[in-house]
């Protein structure tokens, strides 16, 4: 008897600890991994910004918090080894709540009717436990009989149906967490490890695609990179002026155009109004180097620190600004109008020697200048556009060419020049 009954308390005690790793695992990693930057997203909106929250941390006390829950409740039951992961229930139901309310807040197009799904779910809970409470009453489980592997798996089968149903409620696609996390690195001046975040995907929204750009300005790789992400919105992808919500976003069109020196876009109603007030901005600050040129011709031996480090702002935002109305000339498909003003940002000159080296320029301006201009001195970039068109002359079909050509030239203005029916949505 004495071995029957220590044989029971070791098996009772595994079940109860295997069922708790189980449990553990499964919540950290659900709040870390998939829900976290929703958790995040919701606390910034209740606090209205004031507070932080830290993913690893926050699943670790989330889950602690969790699994306290779980112990009053196993006392209350006080379920036989075979039920015992029904304990667990009600925790996971909490967490299919707490994170459904995180996804509610961060989508403000949800409504809240899976709320009485959660309601109904609960009384469906109270109902089981009752039936459990009176089989075990009516009907006698000898333990003794029930081997630890039969009663190990059907705690599993319990665990299991109930994190897959929570993992259900999970309703949140992979572009949407790519925002969350993209936005939320960006606030804490991570462009690297933001620019990262579902760099192989090609499925991406609009306000994901303003942040990416965004974030590759702020590197100064905006011209480099731009056709590195999918492109599907044209100039728009570069800044959407009708996204301004602020109580939902850390980072805001308003930011977006504070960094590009546009201070008052109430007005504005279109990126063409938006592009055309930058081009404004753009003249303020060559006005503002010249009249710091005219100042130190006068007075050449007084080169103030103050005066250089002002000149070097200028240019800085001068250039932040030239980079985004030339890609988004890219992102129009206006050669025409890019040729123009590439002429005039860096003086380019196909017959003689350029203000800049046309090799020094970044990758996607080099790679329209060689259609604009074949004969440029830019060995390089005219080989590699070669390549390319002879590449895209090998299939007549254009779904083919299309899927075969951006495997090894879908980064490239060439491939999104050529493919406006896949890159506009």
């Amino acid at each position: 008897m004495f071995n029957t009954i220590s044989n029971n308390s070791t098996h009772t005690n595994l079940i109860k600890h295997v069922c708790g790793i189980l449990f553990i695992v499964f919540s950290f990693f659900y709040l870390y991994f998939l829900e976290g930057e929703f958790i995040s997203k919701a606390q910034y909106v209740f606090s209205k910004g004031l507070t932080n929250y830290s993913i690893f941390w926050g699943a670790v006390i989330i889950t602690f918090v969790l699994r306290i829950i779980q112990i009053p409740i196993q006392n209350f039951l006080k379920l036989s080894d075979k039920f015992y992961s029904f304990t667990y229930t009600p925790s996971i139901l909490l967490l299919a709540m707490l994170c459904d309310l995180c996804s509610i807040v961060c989508d403000k197009e949800s409504t809240y009717w899976s709320w009485l799904l959660f309601f109904i779910m609960f009384m469906v809970l109270c109902a089981i436990f009752k039936l459990i409470k009176y089989l075990e009453k009516t009907i006698y489980f000898n333990n003794n009989s029930k081997s630890l592997s039969s009663t190990l798996f059907t705690n599993f089968l319990i665990l299991f149906i109930a994190m897959l149903w929570c993992g259900s409620c999970h309703n949140a696609n992979e572009v949407n967490l790519y925002e969350q996390k993209v936005d939320r690195l960006i606030s804490i001046n991570d462009f690297d490890a933001a620019l990262m975040v579902g760099r192989k995907s090609l499925n991406s929204n609009i306000r994901l695609t303003n942040l990416r750009m965004y974030a590759l300005s702020k590197k100064g790789l905006l011209p480099e990179h731009l056709f590195d992400y999918p492109q599907y919105y044209g100039i728009d992808g570069l800044l959407c002026i009708s996204d301004t919500d602020s109580i939902y976003y850390r980072i805001d069109v308003i930011d977006i155009c504070s960094y590009l020196g546009l201070k008052k876009i109430n007005y504005i109603k279109s990126s063409e109004q938006l592009f055309n007030e930058l081009i404004n901005t753009q003249q303020l600050s060559l006005d503002s180097l010249k009249d710091i040129e005219i100042s130190d011709s006068i007075n050449p031996n007084l080169l103030l620190p103050n005066n250089i480090q002002h000149n070097n702002h200028i240019k800085e935002e001068k250039r932040k600004i030239d980079d985004y109305l030339l890609c988004g000339l890219l992102l129009e498909r206006n050669i025409d109008k890019f040729k123009t003003y590439i002429n005039e940002v860096y003086g380019i000159n196909v017959n003689s020697d350029s203000i800049v080296p046309i090799t020094t320029l970044p990758k996607h301006y080099r790679e329209a200048l060689v259609m604009v201009y074949p004969n440029i001195d830019d060995t390089i970039m005219i080989k590699k556009y070669s390549e390319y068109l002879e590449l895209k002359n090998q299939y007549k079909d254009s779904v083919i060419y299309s899927n075969k050509t951006r495997r090894e030239y879908g980064n490239t203005f060439w491939w999104y020049y050529d493919n406006p029916s896949i890159t506009n949505k």
